[in-house]
C-alpha cells in the first residue's frame, strides 16, 4: 500500500513539476549532456542581442530583455512540458504590453478623461496622444517601466487562473482558431516595423499615437519629416547590417542542407547494415534447417536399413536445432557472420561511399550462435552510431552582424555626434552592470506595500490592466503551445496544455519580481535549439547562465552597439510574417472559406483599427461563424448538442463513405472499434469479409463500374470536380514553367481533396 501511494505521488509530481521526471527520476542521460551543452552556448548567441532588440519595442532600456532572459526561462524549464521550447522576449509580446501601458498612463494622465469618466466606445476608440511625455524623463521612465513589470505580473497571475479552470486548450481552439492568429500575426508585422523605423532611419521625437488609426498616423508623421530628420549614415549602416545577415543566412541555408544530406547518407547505410544482416540470418537459417532435414533422413535411413525405430537421441527429444553447436563449418561460419564497413575516402578509383563485406570468424569460441539476431534487435547499435555524427552547429549570424558593425563603431568613431563633426549613429548607452534586483513590481509604482493593499489602488491600477492582460495572456499561450506542440510531435513526446498556461503564468509572475517582463515561446530560437542538438531543457539552462555571465561581466561590450543594427535584426526576424500575405488566398483555394474570412477581418482590423480592437472583431467574427454554423445545422435537422461531436460523425461519415466505395461496409469500423481486444477485432474482421465482398460485388453490378459514387451530406472531404473543356486553358497554363510558379506564390494550385469543415482539426484532449 506504501509503493502505490509512492508511486501515486510520483506520478502527481512528474506532471506538475516536469523536471522531476527528465532530471531526476528516472533521471538525467549523460551522454545527452554534450550536445545540451552545445545547444544552449549556440542559443546564447541569439538570446543576447534579440532580446536587448525586442526591449526596445515597448521601449524599455535593452537591459530589460536581458533580464526577461533569465529567471523567466528558469521558471519555464522547471514546469514546462516542453523540452525544446525556448521561452522569453518576444516581439508581438513586448509591442503589445507597450502599447497597453502607454494607453493607461495617457489616461490617468489625461485630466479631461478622469473629469468626465467617460467609458463610451467612441472615445475608446478615437482617444488620441499625439504629444505623449518622452520615454527619456526619468520620472515616466520609471512610471512606465513599473507598469510594464505590474502588467507582466497581472499576465501571469491570470495564466495561472485560466489553468485551474482548464480552458487554455478550449480558448486556443474555439476562440483563437488557426486563421485569426495568422492574421495577427501578419499584421503585427506593421506595427513592430514601424516602432523600429524610428532607430532605423535616425528619427528623432517620433510621436506614439494611441487609439484607432494609430498606424496611419505614424505612417503620415514618418512621411512628413523623412526628408528633414533622416539620418542617411544610420540608414546605410542599417542596411548593412541587413544584407550581411541575409548573406550569413543563405550561406547557412546551404550549408544545412550539406549537412542533413550527409545525415541522411549516413542513416541509410545503417538501413542496409541491418538488412544485410538479416538477409544473413534468413540465409543461416534456412541452411541449418537444410542440414537439420538431411541428418534427420540419414537418421531414419540408418534406422530403417537396421530394422529399428528412430535414434535414442531422435526419441529423446534431441532433434538438432538451428542454434546449437554442431560441427558443421558452414553452419559455424554462417552463423558467426561480422560486419566491416570499408570506406576508402583516399582512393579515387573505388566508388564513394560505404561497402559493405561479410566474413566468417576466425574461430567459433570468440561468438556463440544467436549473437547476430543480438545485433540486429540490439538498440545500442545504431544509437553507437549516431553518437558519432557530427554535432550541427549554426553560423550566429545575428552575433557576428552586432560583433563586427560594433567594432566598426568603436574604431571610426561613427556615433560621435553630427555637432561635433561625427556621422551622429545613436547607440545603446550605459547598461547596468549585475543581476537583477528582487522587488514586486507594486512597489515601483506607489509608495509602498500600504498604498498597494489599498481599494484605492486596486480600482484605479489593477482592475484597468485586467482587460489588455486578458487578451495578452491567451495571445502568449496560443502563440506558445503551438510551437511547443509542434515540436513535441516532432521528437515523440506529449505536451500538455494546461500545464504550459500555468507554467508561463508562474514565468510571468517570477520574472515580473527580478526584472523581466511576461515570457513568449520563440519559433526561431526553439528551432536553433533543436538543430543545435539540444535534448532536454538543460540547454536552455546552459544559455541562462551564459545571459548571467554576461550580465556580470560583459555589459560593457555591448554599450555602443547601434540601435539601427537591433532595428535591422528585427526587421529580418519579420521576414517569415510578411511571406504570409498570401495565407487567405490559399486558405479560399483549399475550400477554406470561413477561414479565409476570419483571416482577412483580423488582418484588417488589426492593421487599421488597433492592435486590441482588431483582435476583438477577429473573435466576434469566430463566434458568428460558430453560432450561425450551429443554426444551419440545427435547421437542417442534425443533433449538435456539441460541436466537437458533429464534427466526429461528419469525419466518421465520411471515412465510412470512403471504406465503402472501397468495397468494405460502413458499420466495419465501428464493429472493430466497439471490439473489446484484438481477438475480438480479428473475428470482426473476419466476420465481414464475406459480407464486404459481396456488398462490393452488388455494387459494382448496380453501378456498372463506371458511375461515380456521390459525396454524402455533410461530408468534410470534396472531391474536385473534373474540369469544364472552357477551362482547359486554366490547365494548361498551370502546367507551364512560369504558370507554376504564379500558381505557387499565390497559392493557387487545385487540390484534390479539401478540408472545408474546421480550420484547426486538433483533436488533442484538453
Amino acid at each position: 500500500m506504501e509503493i502505490k501511494q509512492e508511486s501515486c505521488f510520483k506520478t502527481w509530481l512528474r506532471r506538475r513539476v516536469p523536471v522531476f521526471g527528465w532530471l531526476i527520476s528516472p533521471g538525467y542521460n549523460l551522454n545527452d549532456l554534450p550536445d545540451d551543452l552545445i545547444a544552449g552556448i549556440t542559443i546564447s548567441t541569439v538570446v543576447i542581442p534579440q532580446s536587448m532588440a525586442y526591449a526596445m519595442l515597448a521601449p524599455l532600456p535593452p537591459v530589460y530583455g536581458l533580464y526577461t532572459s533569465v529567471v523567466p526561462i528558469l521558471i519555464y524549464c522547471l514546469f514546462g512540458t516542453s523540452r525544446h521550447m525556448h521561452t522569453g522576449t518576444f516581439a508581438i509580446t513586448t509591442l503589445l504590453l507597450g502599447q497597453a501601458v502607454r494607453g493607461l498612463m495617457t489616461r490617468d494622465s489625461s485630466a479631461d478623461f478622469s473629469a468626465s469618466n467617460d467609458y463610451s466606445l467612441a472615445s475608446t476608440l478615437l482617444y488620441n496622444s499625439a504629444a505623449p511625455t518622452p520615454i527619456e524623463d526619468p520620472e515616466y521612465e520609471q512610471q512606465f517601466i513599473g507598469m510594464i513589470l505590474m502588467l507582466s505580473f497581472v499576465v501571469g497571475c491570470l495564466q495561472v487562473i485560466l489553468s485551474f479552470l482548464r480552458v487554455g486548450g478550449w480558448a486556443s481552439k474555439h476562440l483563437l482558431p488557426d486563421a485569426l492568429v495568422g492574421g495577427f500575426n501578419t499584421a503585427a508585422v506593421f506595427h513592430i516595423g514601424t516602432s523600429q523605423l524610428k532607430h532605423f532611419l535616425g528619427l528623432k521625437n517620433m510621436p506614439s499615437p494611441q487609439g484607432a488609426f494609430a498606424l496611419i498616423k505614424s505612417w503620415i508623421w514618418i512621411g512628413e519629416n523623412f526628408w528633414a530628420g533622416t539620418n542617411w549614415y544610420t540608414v546605410g549602416l542599417g542596411c548593412i547590417a541587413i544584407l550581411m545577415m541575409l548573406a550569413m543566412r543563405k550561406v547557412e541555408m546551404k550549408r544545412k542542407a550539406a549537412f542533413e544530406l550527409k545525415l541522411r547518407k549516413e542513416e541509410m547505410f545503417l538501413v542496409q547494415q541491418r538488412q544485410a544482416i538479416s538477409a544473413a540470418i534468413v540465409r543461416s537459417h534456412e541452411e541449418q534447417r537444410e542440414q537439420q532435414r538431411q541428418w534427420q533422413q540419414q537418421q531414419l535411413q540408418k534406422g530403417g536399413d537396421a530394422g529399428v525405430g528412430p535414434s535414442t537421441s531422435q526419441q529423446a527429444g534431441g532433434l538438432l536445432s538451428p542454434y546449437q553447436d554442431t560441427a558443421s563449418s558452414q553452419a559455424a561460419s554462417a552463423s558467426n557472420i561480422s560486419l566491416r564497413t570499408v570506406a576508402d575516402e583516399g582512393d579515387e578509383t573505388n566508388r564513394p561511399g560505404p561497402s559493405i563485406t561479410f566474413a566468417s570468424t576466425a574461430t567459433t569460441a570468440t561468438r556463440t550462435p544467436g549473437q547476430v539476431e543480438q545485433a540486429l534487435i540490439d538498440p545500442t547499435a545504431p544509437v553507437a552510431a549516431a553518437k558519432n555524427r557530427p554535432v550541427y552547429i549554426p553560423i550566429p549570424d545575428i552575433l557576428l552582424a552586432v560583433i563586427i558593425l560594433t567594432v566598426v563603431n568603436v574604431v571610426f568613431s561613427l556615433d560621435t555626434p553630427r555637432s561635433k563633426g561625427g556621422m551622429g549613429i545613436a547607440v545603446i548607452g550605459s547598461i547596468p552592470k549585475g543581476l537583477p534586483q528582487m522587488a514586486f513590481p507594486a512597489n515601483l509604482i506607489s509608495s509602498g506595500p500600504k498604498e498597494w493593499f489599498s481599494l484605492e489602488f486596486l480600482q484605479r491600477t489593477i482592475l484597468p490592466m485586467v482587460q489588455p492582460a486578458l487578451l495578452i495572456a491567451v495571445i502568449i499561450f496560443v502563440m506558445s503551445f503551438s510551437i511547443a506542440k509542434q515540436f513535441g510531435k516532432r521528437y515523440g513526446y506529449k505536451v500538455d496544455a494546461n500545464q504550459e498556461m500555468m507554467a508561463l503564468g508562474l514565468a510571468s509572475m517570477g520574472g515580473s519580481i527580478f526584472s523581466g517582463y511576461a515570457c513568449t515561446g520563440s519559433l526561431t530560437r526553439t528551432a536553433i535549439l533543436a538543430q543545435s542538438g539540444g535534448k532536454t531543457p538543460l540547454a536552455s539552462i546552459v544559455g541562462v547562465i551564459t545571459v548571467t555571465l554576461t550580465l556580470v561581466c560583459l555589459t560593457w561590450c555591448f554599450e555602443r552597439v547601434p540601435n539601427t543594427v537591433l532595428a535591422a535584426i528585427v526587421l529580418v526576424a519579420l521576414q517569415s510574417l510578411v511571406m504570409q500575405i498570401t495565407e487567405p488566398l490559399k486558405l479560399w483555394r483549399l475550400g477554406q472559406r470561413k477561414g479565409c474570412v476570419i483571416w482577412t477581418v483580423t488582418f484588417l482590423g488589426v492593421l487599421i483599427v488597433s492592435v486590441e480592437l482588431g483582435i476583438a472583431i477577429g473573435i466576434a467574427v469566430v463566434l458568428l461563424a460558430t453560432t450561425f454554423g450551429w443554426a444551419a445545422a440545427r435547421y437542417r435537422g442534425e443533433d449538435n448538442s456539441d460541436r466537437d461531436a458533429l464534427l466526429q460523425r461528419q469525419r466518421r461519415r465520411s471515412s465510412a463513405g470512403r471504406r465503402q466505395s472501397q468495397g468494405v461496409t460502413p458499420d466495419l469500423d465501428t464493429s472493430v472499434r466497439r471490439a473489446g481486444g484484438s481477438e475480438d477485432a480479428t473475428e470482426s474482421l473476419l466476420n465481414h469479409s464475406a459480407s464486404a465482398s459481396s456488398a462490393s460485388g452488388l455494387a459494382s453490378a448496380g453501378s456498372g463500374g463506371s458511375q461515380q459514387r456521390r459525396r454524402p451530406y455533410g461530408s468534410g472531404v470534396h472531391l474536385s470536380a473534373p474540369a469544364s473543356p472552357a477551362a482547359d486553358w486554366k490547365r494548361k497554363l498551370m502546367r507551364t514553367k512560369w504558370g507554376q510558379r504564379i500558381g505557387s506564390f499565390l497559392g493557387v494550385e487545385q487540390p484534390i481533396f479539401t478540408d472545408s469543415l474546421h480550420a484547426n482539426t486538433d483533436d488533442d484532449d484538453y
